[in-house]
């Protein structure tokens, strides 16, 4: 195999180091979240793409060629589609309740099987002549505009979401729309236009979908570091006075609870909740507060300053985190998250009845089953005020039934293990 340095693969090959070494970075000096990953995944997708095409320009060795071709670069396309249109219909919280996964797999199963018919297909093509950017027109194959046309309609449905995120939303919200919408536009554009039609009119210029894709990456990493996509930082809460006089234990509040369980207080308001949930950080555990009530009113009712509160709320806020109550799949990303990224993890969830209301029993059901699956598995506790008058006989047994009542719960971490 003979290897050319011609000018066409300089800027594939240059991508390559850039997205390899923004791979490394990610992997060991950014903290592990949902967001970072698919920004990892969504990169080594283009990086395949890249590798594909600079195998194809700097090589003169046909199969050499059609492995770039068909399996690198079909397969980094092909691929980056689907996960740039999941990762923004969780931005723009568009995924189905408790169907992240279910549809994530399905999105990504008609792009692998018209990626193997396209490779199938154009593989047994021979008789390769150099052309402008130094690899063969018969590379691209019969089945090549249809592919491409496929592919991109991933990213334009991301684009379409994306605008209209921008447009349903306001304050950090609606800048994390607009940074990826620009960010997917640009390259997106530049891949039509130098990739399909200015060659279609016999415009010969280097093709710039690969180093356009730069752009892209880079606006999903300024939305990861400068917006926290998808993450809520755990802090530890300086201790603060329980809002009742007296010390927690004279109270009757617990300090400290057992791990790796739910655990209900029966309460029309949930004011004794929020001083559980209060006693709690402020005795080493992170707290986090998804609640109903304004997260300004909370903070005035509980002394609490740094621990961070989301406002489960249909309305968008420029000031605050929120969350709509209709998106179960992000409330329950939020929780698992969180779980995995703070220390001893207690985390307030206000408002069960409002879920239930939005979207059905069933789902909130299917929801609490899949945290108390993870919960049971970590080092954090749950904590949910329940207004047992707004359900019946048979709702409230299955709602409780993997719970521990905190009301028989006393104050003192002795008196929490028994």
């Amino acid at each position: 195999m003979r290897v050319d340095i011609n000018p066409y693969s300089i800027l594939p090959a240059t991508s390559i180091v850039i997205f390899v070494f923004f791979i490394l970075y990610l992997t060991l000096r950014v903290r592990r979240t949902e967001a970072r990953d698919f920004v990892i995944l969504a990169t080594s997708f283009v990086n395949a793409w890249a590798l594909g095409e600079f195998m194809m320009r700097a090589s003169n060795d046909e199969g050499i060629a059609l492995i770039g071709s068909k399996v690198f670069l079909n397969t980094g396309i092909g691929l980056l589609g689907p996960t740039v249109l999941y990762m923004v219909m969780l931005v723009a919280e568009y995924v189905k309740p408790l169907k992240g996964i279910s549809l994530f797999i399905t999105i990504y199963m008609v792009p692998i099987w018209v990626i193997a018919v396209r490779a199938g297909t154009d593989w047994i093509q021979s008789g390769v002549t150099e052309n402008y950017w130094g690899y063969s027109d018969a590379l691209s194959g019969p089945l090549g505009p249809v592919y491409y046309i496929f592919s991109s309609s991933f990213l334009f449905a991301a684009l379409v979401l994306l605008a209209k995120r921008y447009f349903n939303t306001v304050g950090n919200n609606r800048q994390i729309a607009l940074l990826m919408f620009v960010g997917l536009l640009i390259p997106l554009s530049l891949t039509v236009s130098t990739d399909i039609l200015l060659p279609a009119i016999n415009i010969r210029i280097p093709e710039l979908a690969v180093p356009a894709c730069i752009i892209f990456i880079g606006a999903l990493f300024v939305s990861l570091k400068k917006f926290d996509l998808f993450e809520i930082k755990p802090v530890t809460e300086k201790k603060v006075a329980v809002p009742e006089k007296g010390s927690p234990k004279e109270t009757g509040l617990v300090t400290d609870l057992p791990s790796g369980k739910i655990y209900y207080l029966e309460e029309s308001k949930p004011d004794l909740t929020f001083k559980v949930f209060t006693s709690l950080v402020s005795h080493g555990r992170q707290g986090l507060g998804i609640i109903r009530i304004s997260p300004q009113k909370f903070r005035e009712m509980t002394g609490l300053e740094k621990t961070p509160v989301i406002w489960l709320s249909s309305q968008e806020n420029s000031t605050m985190k929120t969350l709509n109550p209709s998106s179960i799949s992000r409330i329950y990303a939020t929780v698992v998250e969180f779980l995995k990224s703070a220390e001893r993890p207690v985390i307030l969830l206000e408002g069960i009845e409002v879920l239930i209301f939005t979207n059905s029993f069933r789902e909130v059901m299917g929801f609490l089953s899949s945290a108390f699956e993870k919960i049971s598995l970590s080092d954090g506790v749950l904590i949910l005020p329940i207004s047992r008058p707004t359900m019946n006989e048979t709702e409230w047994t299955l709602l409780t039934r993997h719970m521990e009542d905190l009301a028989k719960f006393k104050a003192g971490p002795e008196d929490a293990s028994t």
